[in-house]
């Protein structure tokens, strides 16, 4: 995770995951540091999922598919349970609209299905050697 800032001072997991728990002037402004914007529960929450999906060692991945390791395209309803869990601003009316829109939220469940449907074979016998040649 690589917080990014947008231009009003919203800090966000990234560019792709539009949702701000914490604003940098804000905070700043309350005598707050980069460190309190760290300890953010949301942004705990994501470092939390990246963790037990195996970044930190993906050779020895259970689980986790490095094919697969965004959270927002690729593990939408886990992103939509941490934001639900941590209530972080949707830093725009698109990031709103994509968190109310249900056909959105099915659309990138099916998605992320058919995804590991085609990736999770590649990545066991070409990432972690199992099976196959």
């Amino acid at each position: 995770m690589r917080p990014t800032y947008t231009t009003n001072g919203a800090v966000m997991p990234c560019v792709f995951m539009p949702y701000a728990p914490a604003n940098v002037n804000k905070v700043f402004a309350a005598g707050g540091t980069l460190e309190d914007i760290w300890k953010e529960p949301f942004f705990a929450g994501v470092r939390s999922w990246q963790k037990n999906y195996g970044f930190h060692e993906p050779e020895r991945m259970a689980n986790g598919n490095l094919l697969m390791a965004c959270p927002v395209r690729d593990h939408h309803k886990e992103l939509r349970r941490i934001v639900l869990e941590h209530e972080p601003d949707p830093v725009d009316e698109n990031a709103r609209q994509a968190l109310l829109d249900p056909e959105y939220a099915q659309g990138l469940f099916a998605y992320d299905e058919a995804l590991e449907g085609l990736t999770r074979p590649i990545w066991e016998q070409q990432y972690l050697g199992h099976g196959g040649n």
